[in-house]
This record gives structure tokens, sequence and C-alpha cells, in this order.
């Protein structure tokens, strides 16, 4: 049986790209994965052997415990090493010349533009990996045997620096065994939007409490849901004043992190799906939340990015300028108003998800790396 290892620093055991989507389809298809994480305690689940790194508080943790990923990763001694996160660059690249095996780095983002929306690095540094970062990820990558792109553009990013072996595997959201089951869901408004991700000044947390207030001011009794939690203190203060200071405390729910088979619940019980992306971070960051909309039969409304453009069809949603709430507000009074386009739109949705954009659709790509790897 093929060993197969998977290392990650910057996410939690059950990320859903990570665990759900590829180790298990990887155990499934008869590999012997294991995982090495940051967590609790060693565990399995699932079949998959998950190793812990003890728990990190900072970032500072994660990389004083990165010589120990190392170690822990080469004593298990497996055939492949999977990588995510560009902090295990240096991990990825010292397996790739100190073993035997095949080792592959998955790469999520663009991460000289996305760094933008992290709170690590300093944004002091952001016009240093802006434009050194696409090239020091490049030279770590140079001894690996396969890059995964998590979208067309992240793999002409690598192709475009020489890279041959790079393999597209979209985050398409997992279909199979979803029951999506909404009678339980409490609905307090007559319009509901629902926003699935973190929540973020780049990812439209002000830009969706602004357009829900221009929504009430103009009559529509519209409320929002926020499935997602605050990753930093200056962006929950502002938002919350805003939402106190104009009277929205009762139009707004603050649902925190929903496990994954949860979401779909309060999808479904929503009227409209929101992906209101800064375009300059996520003008190539394909949002996985649209495609869970789309699955919970409910339209979506997006902002004016490249990767929505090419992947929210006309008959599904809605495309909004991401910096004019108005316009926003505008589209979504009409969808308020006209529940029949909004279940065309849904019905619409729910089939591209079905036909071309779920995981059981997209996982033939993980698996065809892999035989390719290990056919060589």
């Amino acid at each position: 049986m093929t060993s197969v290892c998977v290392l990650t620093s910057a996410h939690p055991i059950d990320d859903t790209r990570i665990f759900h989507k590829q180790a298990r389809t990887l155990e499934e298809d008869g590999y012997d994965v294991y995982l090495i994480a940051h967590h609790t305690q060693s565990e399995s689940q699932h079949g998959i052997d998950i190793i812990s790194v003890e728990d990190a508080s900072s970032h500072l943790d994660r990389l004083v415990d990165l010589p120990k990923m190392y170690k822990i990763a080469r004593d298990i001694d497996t055939d492949i090493y999977h990588f995510h996160d560009p902090g295990l660059l240096p991990v990825g690249a010292a397996l790739a010349v100190r073993t035997d095996a095949r080792v592959i780095y998955d790469c999520h983002e663009q991460y000289d533009i996305s760094f933008r929306d992290y709170d690590f690095p300093p944004d002091v540094f952001n016009p240093f990996f802006q434009h050194i970062f696409p090239h020091v990820q490049s030279g770590f990558c140079q001894p690996l045997d396969a890059v995964i792109a998590a979208t067309e553009w992240i793999q002409e990013d690598f192709e475009g620096l020489g890279h041959s072996s790079v393999q597209l595997v979209r985050n398409f959201p997992i279909t199979e065994n979803i029951v999506i089951d909404a009678t339980g869901v409490n609905r307090t408004h007559d319009f509901v939007l629902v926003y699935v991700g973190g929540l973020t000044s780049t990812r439209g947390i002000h830009r969706m409490v602004e357009v829900l207030r221009l929504l009430r001011e103009g009559g529509v009794d519209a409320g929002l849901w926020l499935l997602g939690a605050f990753n930093n203190a200056e962006t929950e203060r502002r938002t919350r004043n805003y939402i106190r200071d104009h009277e929205l405390n009762d139009a707004v729910r603050f649902f925190g992190r929903v496990e994954h088979n949860e979401i779909f619940a309060y999808l479904a019980a929503a009227d409209v799906g929101l992906a209101l992306l800064d375009s300059g971070p996520y003008e190539y960051g394909v949002p996985t939340k649209m495609f869970e909309y789309m699955y919970a039969q409910i339209p979506v409304v997006a902002s004016d990015t490249t990767a929505n453009r090419a992947y929210l069809p006309s008959d599904c949603g809605e495309i909004v300028p991401y910096d004019d709430p108005h316009a926003t507000a505008s589209v979504l009074e009409t969808l308020s108003r006209d529940s029949t386009l909004r279940e065309e739109m849904g019905t619409a949705g729910r089939h591209r998800v079905e036909t071309e954009y779920s995981w059981e659709s997209e996982r033939d790509s993980l698996l065809e790396l892999y035989n390719r790897l290990t056919d060589q």
C-alpha cells in the first residue's frame, strides 16, 4: 500500500480541502494516509492517522515547530509527502532533497496578493511579498515532484515561472451525503442574506452591513446571517460599532464558525448568498462559498472579479461592482421582490454544481496526479 504524509502548519485538522476532500479521497482510494498538524492530541479519524505537533498559539510557535514537523515527517518515511501552506516550503524542499519520496506542494492562493488580508506578516512587508514571494516560492518548489494549484490562475503563475508538473485541483464543495433540511432554522425577516467565511474587510464585511442598511432604509425587511469568525479585533470593533450606530442589531446574526455539514441548512433557509470580495486581493480567488450557495439553491450576488465572472453564470446570480454598495443594494432589492427569479437562479445553480462544480467531479484530478507519481 502506498503511504502518504500530509502536512499543514496553518490549518486545523478538519480543514475541508485538506482533510475532508483530499486526505479522505486518498484513504478511500487505498492509500495509507497520515496527517501532521497542530492539534491537541494524536488520534485517528476516518482511517487517517493524525499526528499532533501540539497546539500553536502564534505564528512564532508555528515557525519554531517547523524542524519538529520535518523530523516527524521524515521518521514516518512515507512514499509521498503532500504539504500545504507556504510556511512549510523549506520543510517540503528538505524532504525532496533528503528522501527518496515524491513531494507535492498544494498552493491554495496567490499568496503575494492574499497576504494583504492576513495579520501576518505585517502590512509593511506587503510590497516585498508582492514582488519577491512568487520567485522565492518557485525556488523552493524546484526540487519538488509536483505542484497542485487550487485555481487556473495559480497554475498559470507556476507554469510561467517554468514549472512543468502543475496539476489543477479546484476547491469545489463536497456534495455527497449532504442532507439539506432547513426546517429547524428560524427566520425573523422577510428577506435573508447569508455569508459564509472569514469576517474581514477585504472579504466584504463592512460592505455587507452597509448594503443591509441601504436595503432596510429602502423599505426591505432584510436580515443578514454571518457564518464565520472575525480574525482581526479592529475589524470586529468597526463592524459592531457600525451595526450599533445604524440600529441594525436585530437585523444581523453572528453564528460564528459553523461545521461544514451544518452550513447548508442555514443557506437553504436564506434567500441570497453574498460574495462581496475586494477585487484587489481576490481578483483571481475563486470563493468556494459561491458553489455552496448554488448547491443550496439560492442565487449568488458576487463582486465583479475575474474569478467570479468565470464561475458565476448569469442564470445563477448577479455580478455587482465591488465598490458600489448602492448598485449592490439595487440588485438585491430587485431579487427581494421576485421570488420566481430567485427560484429559477437557485435551480440553475444547483444543476451547475451537480454537473460541473462539485468535489465529486474534481477529485479525479487529484487521483490522476497521484497515479502519475506512483507509476514513475
